[in-house]
Formats: C-alpha cells, structure tokens, sequence
C-alpha cells in the first residue's frame, strides 16, 4: 500500500482543485511554508500569495466539502504515487522546463526520475505507413533501453506503447484528463494494458477530471518536457503533434520527425518540420544512436528462418506490403508452400498479414 507524507495529501488536495494550475499552484508553494498551511489559508491570504481574489473565494468555498482523509483512501484504493516537483523522485527532465507541474499523479509502475525517456507522437489516424515507422522506433527504443513516452491517444501513440511493451520495455502514457477519469472503453482498455505490463500512465489534472481540449497543449509540454527527444511520426499541418514539436523546442529537446510520401496529407506537418530545420529521423537506429542509447544486451535476437522456404520468402519482404501473387513470382514457390509458410512465419513473428493478402517482414 503506498504511503504519503502530509505535504503530498495537502498538495494532491490543493491540485483537486481545478483552477490551480502550474502557475498558482507554484504561486502557493513559494508564499507559504507548505501545501498544509496553503490549504488552510483564508481567502486574503491567497489573494496576496497571488491568486485572484475571486478565483480564492470560491476555492474556500469548495475545499469546505473536502476531506483529507477521504481523498487519501482514494489515492491508497488505486495504489496512485503523487510527485511533487520538490522531491528527488519527479522526473529530472521535467523538473527544469519553464513550466513544470507542481504535483503530478501516476499509476503503475513508480516514474524513474533519470530513465532515458523519448516520446513518440503522431497522428491518430495514422496509415499503415506511420503505425509500421511508430512500432519500429518504439521496438528500437525499448530494446535500447529508453522508455518511451506518449500520450495514448489513437493511432501513432497507441501503437507505440503497444510496441515499448512487446519489445519488454518501459513506456509511459501522459494524458489529457484526470487518472481516474472513466474515458472512453477503449482509452480504459489501453491503460489497463499499459499498468498491467509494468507501464505507467501519469496526469497532472484533478483524478477525475474528463478530458478537455483546452488540457492537451499542458500535455504535450509534459510528453515533451520529459523526454531527451521527441520523434514525430505523421502529423497533419494542423496537428497536436506539431504543438509538441513546438513545446520540445521550446525546451531545448532534440527533436526528430519522419519524412513522408509528398502526397499524403498527414506527412504534410513532419516534411515541413524537416524544411524549417529538425533532424529527419532516418532510421530508429540513427536516432538512438544520435542520442547515445546503445543496444542492449538482453535485446532479443532475430529469430533464424527454419526452412529454405521461409528464407526465399524473407528476401522478398519488407517493411513496405508485398501481395502474395508478388511473393509466388519473385520466390518461385508454388500457392501451397507459401501459403503454409508464410502461416509458420506469422506463428514465429517473422511476418505480419495486413489484410487483402498483404504481407509485411516483422
């Protein structure tokens, strides 16, 4: 059962509170001796450590209902670790943007305040092209040892935490409402996945606050502020995956985005990231290599082709879809070898069928 010191209870109190940001919740950390005395302070002392006096009278009005006992149990019923930017346990990274979280919360496993994070973004309605690129930079990362980081969103973010977990790494999902807000089945589904294979989903918003778009830049700089590196995988010329980019310079964070084909709309947003100056991400390798992140040990070796038939077929697959009419004519096996094959190969994870039998290398 986790435990708590009463300048986290009072400081996880205070972020309940939906009007204290970053910035006020900074405000009373400097002008009190602590969250406790912050907590109980009466309205004209609030207005003075700089929150508006409106803003100050409705919080007494609304911490009159909030029970500090209560809100522990809550914390202790769903094993939630809570940050406060002051304790050498926050994110090292984090702690130094321009506009840190005061107290962020987590579930799962505990945040390592000096893992090697890279986030990974992009579009929700990503084609095949930027789920392959999300899950082969995601695979390479982990298998490096960094932990990747996104924002659980559909599409890029989705798979690349999917990806972080096969590889048997770390991954980190930073979202846009509260930890314990409901979502969607599919959003529940997605975290439950990530906590239950020794991931972590982290917010700095009220445990249960639904996700508002007005949440999601505060996010992004999280996602961001967090990581070493950021890689952009397919964004759309207006995209917050772009808003991320913006936030990762702004932090003075590498930044690296995925050139695509000229003719689709959602590679629009990374070539133009290339043309105004960030690193083109060429390869997993040349990015991790380009941040230090050498391959680790109990990375896992590609399995051997067991047949000639799986061999001849491998020299024809890629990460581009090849049609298994293209793989009879260029291997020379008949319809029946590979049909059997290329079922031996899904089973060994040497392949993947995309659909209209399509294939692809794993």
């Amino acid at each position: 059962m986790q435990s708590y010191s009463s300048e986290q209870l009072y400081g996880a109190a205070l972020a309940q509170f939906s009007k204290f940001g970053a910035k006020r919740l900074e405000k009373v950390r400097l002008c009190f001796d602590s969250f406790e005395a912050a907590f109980g302070a009466p309205k004209e002392m609030l207005a003075a450590a700089g929150i508006p006096e409106n803003i100050a009278e409705e919080f007494c009005c609304w911490r009159a209902d909030r029970s500090i006992e209560n809100l522990q149990l809550q914390l202790e019923r769903h094993s939630i670790h809570v940050y406060l930017r002051s304790s050498k346990e926050y994110p090292a990274l984090l702690s130094q943007i321009f506009d840190p979280p005061e107290i962020i919360f987590a579930r799962g496993a505990p945040l390592a305040p000096d893992a090697r994070y890279v986030s990974i973004v992009g579009s929700r309605k990503a084609t095949y092209y930027g789920r392959s690129a999300a899950e082969h930079f995601a695979k390479e990362g982990a298998e490096r040892g960094a932990t990747i980081v996104s924002g659980m969103a559909y599409g890029v973010d989705e798979v690349a935490h999917q990806a972080a977990l096969k590889a048997d790494g770390k991954t980190v999902a930073v979202l846009g409402c509260g930890i314990l807000d409901k979502g969607t089945s599919r959003s529940r589904h997605i975290a439950e996945h990530i906590i239950g294979n020794g991931g972590t989903i982290v917010s700095e918003f009220p445990l249960q606050a639904p996700g508002q778009k007005h949440h999601f830049p505060y996010r992004n700089r999280v996602i961001s502020g967090m990581s070493l590196a950021t890689v952009v995988i397919e964004a759309a010329e207006q995209s917050g995956s772009l808003v991320t980019a913006k936030c990762a310079i702004d932090q003075n964070r590498e930044l690296y985005a995925v050139p695509g084909p000229i003719t689709s709309p959602l590679s629009a947003g990374t070539n133009r990231l290339i043309f105004e100056g960030c690193t083109p991400a060429i390869s997993p390798a040349f990015v991790f290599d380009s941040l230090n992140l050498s391959r680790n040990e109990r990375m896992k070796t590609a399995s051997v082709p067991a047949s000639s038939e799986a061999r001849a077929l491998l020299e024809h697959l890629t990460a581009t879809p090849v049609h298994i009419d293209d793989l009879a004519r260029d291997s020379g096996l008949s319809g029946t070898d590979i049909a059997s094959t290329l079922t031996r190969m899904e089973l060994s994870g040497q392949t993947k069928h995309i659909g209209g039998q399509y294939y692809v290398r794993s």
